[in-house]
């Protein structure tokens, strides 16, 4: 009997909870209207909700809506670029809704973590959003450059100016010495791949570390194959506070992207079609006055500039602009859209033929894409989309071995076109010189050398949403994003660089997959004023990159691109497999008091394969507040001047895991003949623990006059610890010469503002402006024991300097060769020849971080007319020009013109009174002609350093007309037309003597500070010019 009671009462709760749920099941009626904009004309595609609850619908292509709703309940009406309204259900079952236009951002949603969405003037932290329009009409073939200049705190280091270059994305600066600090991607929901083929997956790095390592050839950041016309909106959400859902691959930010959906109403074609010039504007100066050879000796076997003048009358050759070429590209964009209030769908295609200013360079790309957004029911709702990409590069070198540095040797009284012999083969500057003792003429490097890679990609994902209750939501989601590479990379037997192995083949395969699937729960329920939200999810996501690569040598025939004219007895294999899966739960909690107050708590634990069991588990917390002070009754009277104003405060905690395989010793696979496995030269680390990264940020958000004028403010700062470090060399006991390890911390802080501002709004005439500033600064406050600097040697491109920092500095410094100086800072110099005298021991010689970046957005629109132009700026910062240091020891630069003038270098003598009262000044006279070796003997990394590098650009402008109904007559099949022109790159104003300091000597596989700000044999940006048509059928 005592058993059955608590059963009975089960059952009677339980059946008491079914018949209120039924009851109000009955109380609920379907109820419709209409959605007009302040014209009269219908919004189609506005979000109709029952408030506090997930029901809701979209307004199809006349305004129209239809929503199952209870009395008492409250409808929720949102559009983008309009103020929301909110109407009680009574008795009334049909609707009338007018949206008002709005300036105000705080009304608009936004897509955050994990897909959710939430009006902006409810978040703790900044968010910034970028419309897909804005993206779109700098017809630029990748996206993200687009995003340069309108995200304050955002940079994009972009390669070279060749098709296909890759960009380096950065957040905030730097949080990881030794790993990437690039952001996470999301689209749709679903993490996208956005890595950057390293060179250490070929055959050939694991046999001379030095032959590409990151800095000979460029390979596409994945995140470009992206097509920019399928973007509706980009929301960048810039710290951990934001990110913390994502987990460990989102602790140096996220960027949410949406795809366009399509629209309920009558079927519609786009097409968008662009025609585009390039052309290159900024050339190193070389001097023409001096021939080859040495101490003003003629010597044809000499690649210096060292010798007697050129005789007066010699015909010269412009051979800078005879090599490069007006670039074209051609853009065609079509997609097909349409649907109902059931099912909605869009499939677009694309086609991108890109061919460079270098010649016999082009990036090729086809991208087709379909997305179907269905609701099955009130409560059950589906979206899926699948995306092919076929991307095609052809590249030159760059670095090292560029074809430019063979471009700037060609002596100018010679036609560089004029490469080949007769008999086809290669045209020696010097006839008695083998191949290798000559730099390859740029038309030979770049017909005859062969570089490229083909992507095919396939990104798909599916989603599927049920409601059954009104409070409560579940969501599942499954992506999977696999792409596979094919590459080569060919060495002519008579170029400079493989003439010693009678020619050189690198062929690779890379298989890359991506699975992520995704499970949420989501609860909303409000009690009087008081909303709140609570979510609980899983996520799993696991990586498979498996590379097989060949390499060979020794051809036995030339000018056959493939591994088979290599001879067999040089071909060596390597196979790489790298797998990592990474499980996390979490949770969020929101809070909120009216439109005044809220809070939202979130909380994160990760499962990693990269660390050590007992280690590869670690929790992180978040929590941020906004409070809305303009929303309280007794300072309403601040609303004549202040439209809306937020405070929030936010702080978060985020980790980051070890790359695979450092936890045990690893196996190397053998690329000499016959194959096998051994140990590398990596020992392993069954100690390795997470990154951990702390951030505190504090921000106000205030509009003025209507919404006007709108000021957003961020200051934040971080601290790093545990940082992983990577190639530590310590004790060989063990059999193994290198190490990653934990040790080293580092702190970052800095400030973001956004202004945005509306001067003139007439009904002919509006002119908006957006102006981003930022800043970052930061510091390492330690590194591991034993370890005095932190370099990737990726980045010693030329000369001795590097990206290297030290403790106590910031983590975007140079570490070279400077002078010896004596106490007082004299440079000394050798007593016997009077040059100076060098100090190789890397020290800190610049700082490539600027003072300060942002941009300047201008926007007007009358009467049919748009024109928007963006200004991109930056203040200070270091970069290295090692172009200009190596044309200046070749004796090519215009700063070698003065060889004939006597010089004594400024300095004391080393000659033991160097420190005393009286140091012995220099009187020793050189003349530089006479003395070849000068220029490289008084030359040093650390003076090609150009400080504090200032510039603005107009990085685009574009200026469309809407082609007036009345001229298209009275046809039915043109619904829009419209026309624009663009372009990017226009002009430039800096204090940099190179090309662009705007420049990035590796690729975005060199990671921790990368590459940014050395300039070494780099193609510059071209300036771009777009005709643009498009057209709605």
């Amino acid at each position: 009997m005592s058993k059955a009671l608590p059963i009975r009462v089960l059952w009677l709760s339980f059946l008491c909870v079914i018949m209120s749920f039924t009851s109000s099941l009955a109380q609920e009626k379907m109820v419709s209207g209409q959605v007009l904009a302040p014209d009269g004309s219908p919004l189609v595609g506005v979000t109709v909700k029952v408030k506090g609850t997930n029901r809701g619908t979209t307004t199809d292509v006349n305004g129209r809506f239809q929503l199952s709703t209870a009395p008492g309940e409250t409808l929720q009406f949102s559009f983008i670029g309009y103020t929301p309204q909110e109407v009680k259900v009574d008795d009334q079952s049909a609707f009338r809704v007018t949206l008002q236009p709005t300036r105000s951002q705080l009304n608009e949603v936004v897509v955050t973590a994990l897909g959710q969405q939430q009006q902006e003037r409810t978040l703790g932290y900044a968010v910034q959003k970028i419309s897909g329009a804005d993206i779109e009409n700098t017809h630029r073939t990748d996206f993200v450059e687009a995003l340069q200049g309108r995200v304050a705190g955002l940079t994009v280091s972009t390669t070279s100016g060749m098709p296909g270059a890759s960009d380096a994305i950065q957040l905030r600066g730097i949080n990881s010495i030794g790993l990437s600090n690039s952001p996470l991607f999301i689209v749709d929901g679903v993490p996208v791949d956005n890595s950057t083929f390293s060179t250490a997956s070929l055959t050939s790095i694991n046999q001379s570390a030095v032959d590409y390592a990151n800095r000979r050839f460029d390979f596409t950041n994945r995140i470009a194959d992206l097509n920019p016309n399928d973007i509706e909106s980009i929301t960048v959400l810039k710290g951990p506070e934001a990110t913390a859902l994502y987990g460990i691959d989102a602790t140096s930010g996220a960027i949410v992207i949406t795809t366009k959906s399509g629209k309920a109403g009558k079927p519609t074609v786009d097409y968008n079609g662009t025609l585009t010039t390039t052309k290159l504007y900024r050339f190193p100066e070389v001097q023409r006055v001096y021939d080859r050879g040495f101490n003003g000796v003629f010597d044809p076997s000499s690649v210096s500039y060292f010798g007697p003048r050129i005789p007066a009358g010699t015909q010269f050759y412009d051979n800078i602009h005879h090599f490069f070429r007006t670039g074209i590209r051609q853009t065609h964009d079509l997609s097909f859209s349409g649907g109902n209030n059931q099912i909605t769908y869009r499939l677009s295609s694309s086609y991108l033929d890109d061919q460079g200013v270098v010649p016999n360079t082009d990036y090729k790309r086809i991208n087709v894409a379909l997305r179907v957004n269905a609701r099955i029911s009130n409560k059950l709702s589906t979206d899926a989309s699948i995306s092919y990409i076929q991307a095609d590069n052809t590249k030159a070198e760059k670095g090292p071995t560029s074809f430019l540095l063979g471009l700037y040797l060609w002596p100018p009284y010679m036609d560089v076109r004029d490469y080949l012999n007769p008999d086809g083969s290669k045209k020696l500057v010097y006839p008695n010189h083998t191949p290798d003792q000559e730099y390859d003429n740029p038309f030979f490097s770049v017909n005859k050398n062969h570089f490229y890679d083909k992507t095919r990609r396939v990104i798909g994902n599916f989603g599927i949403t049920y409601d059954p209750l009104r409070w409560l939501s579940i969501s599942g989601r499954l992506g999977n994003d696999a792409y596979t590479t094919n590459g080569m990379i060919y060495y002519n037997a008579n170029s400079t660089f493989a003439y010693q192995f009678k020619g050189r083949i690198d062929q690779y395969t890379s298989i890359v997959q991506n699975l992520y699937t995704q499970l949420l729960v989501k609860a909303s329920y409000d009690f009087g004023q008081w909303h709140t939200s609570l979510l609980l999810g899983n996520a799993v996501y696991n990586n498979s990159n498996h590379t097989e690569a060949q390499s060979g040598q020794n051809f036995l025939v030339n000018d056959f691109v493939s591994l088979n004219i290599a001879n067999p007895l040089t071909i060596s294999n390597l196979t790489s497999l790298v797998r990592k899966r990474l499980i996390g739960v979490f949770g969020e909690f929101n809070l909120g008091y009216k439109e005044i107050f809220h809070l939202q708590l979130t909380g994160r634990n990760d499962w990693t394969s990269t660390l050590p069991i007992g280690r590869n588990h670690f929790f992180y917390p978040s929590a941020n507040l906004s409070f809305a002070f303009t929303e309280i009754p007794a300072l309403a009277g601040l609303k004549q001047v202040i439209s809306f104003g937020k405070l929030r405060a936010s702080v978060a905690q985020v980790g980051k895991d070890a790359p695979p395989y450092q936890i045990y010793p690893g196996l190397l696979p053998q690329t000499t003949t016959g194959g096998g496995f051994a140990f590398n030269f990596n020992g392993p680390n069954p100690y390795l623990r997470p990154e951990q990264t702390t951030s505190y940020s504090y921000g106000a958000h205030l509009e003025f006059y209507n919404s006007r004028l709108i000021l957003d403010g961020e200051y934040y700062k971080t601290k790093s610890i545990h940082q992983i470090v990577p190639l530590v060399r310590k004790s060989y006991a063990p059999g193994f010469v290198l190490y990653t390890i934990n040790g080293g911390s580092l702190t970052n802080h800095g400030l973001e503002l956004t202004l945005t501002a509306t001067p003139v709004q007439t009904s002919a005439l509006r002119w908006d402006i957006t102006v981003n500033y930022a800043f970052n600064r930061s510091k390492l406050l330690s590194l591991p024991s034993g370890v005095t600097e932190f370099y990737n040697s990726d980045t010693w491109l030329y000369g001795n300097l590097r990206n290297g920092m030290k403790v106590g500095g910031p983590l975007t410094t140079f570490t070279g060769a400077t002078w010896m100086r004596n106490n007082n800072g004299d440079i000394l110099i050798n007593p016997l020849n009077g040059y100076p005298l060098k100090d190789n021991s890397f020290q800190v010689v610049g700082d490539r971080n600027p003072k300060y970046t942002g941009g300047v957005n201008n926007s007007f629109e009358w009467k049919g007319f748009t024109l928007s132009f963006l200004f991109d700026f930056r203040r200070g910062g270091d970069v290295f020009n090692a172009t200009a240091l190596q044309l200046y020891r070749l004796g090519l630069s215009t700063a070698t013109l003065n060889r004939e003038t006597p010089v004594v270098v400024k300095g004391v003598l080393k000659d033991g009174m160097e420190n005393s009262s009286k140091p012995t000044p220099n009187t020793i006279q050189i003349t530089p002609m006479y003395n070849s070796n000068y220029f490289s003997n008084v030359s040093v990394e650390s003076d090609f350093v150009e400080k504090n590098i200032n510039w603005i650009r107009l990085r685009d402008v574009y200026l469309m007309y809407d082609i007036p109904k009345k001229w298209l007559g009275r046809q039915h099949t043109i619904q829009a037309l419209s026309v624009s022109i663009s372009s990017s790159n226009l002009f430039m104003i800096t204090n940099y003597s190179g090309q662009d300091p705007d420049v990035n000597g590796t690729t975005p596989a060199t990671l921790g500070s990368g590459g940014a700000g050395i300039d070494y044999n780099v193609v510059g940006k071209p300036r771009v010019f777009n005709f643009t048509l498009n057209a709605r059928f």
